[in-house]
């Protein structure tokens, strides 16, 4: 059996690194400069994602060890892209990536 150890109580917004290049060539040529929060569209925990991940890959046989994460770090990572998309910009969603990558 596969074991995994997983926060369960972290959230944040993943982001797939094709759409980070997406967002450069869009912004070179549309001069949209600036700072930009950069994540996706979708909320998750650490948990839900691999819960996602291992259902895709029909991973029936595992151990999993549901862990909090330690006091220091923050519980929400998840970023504000509201900028993001008020640049008209969409990031594509977590399910569409882990299929594009690993189906």
């Amino acid at each position: 059996k596969i074991k995994f150890k997983c926060y369960q109580d972290q959230f944040f917004s993943p982001i797939y690194s094709g759409d980070i290049y997406r967002f450069l060539i869009f912004s070179q040529r549309l001069k949209k400069y600036g700072l930009y929060n950069f994540g996706g569209l979708e909320r998750f925990s650490r948990l839900q994602c691999l819960e996602i991940f291992l259902k895709l890959k029909k991973i029936k046989k595992y151990d999993l060890i549901k862990q909090n994460v330690p006091k220091k770090v923050p519980k929400d990572v998840s970023m504000n892209i509201n900028k993001l998309l008020a640049a008209n910009f969409k990031p594509s969603k977590f399910k569409y990536n882990l299929k594009k990558l690993y189906l």
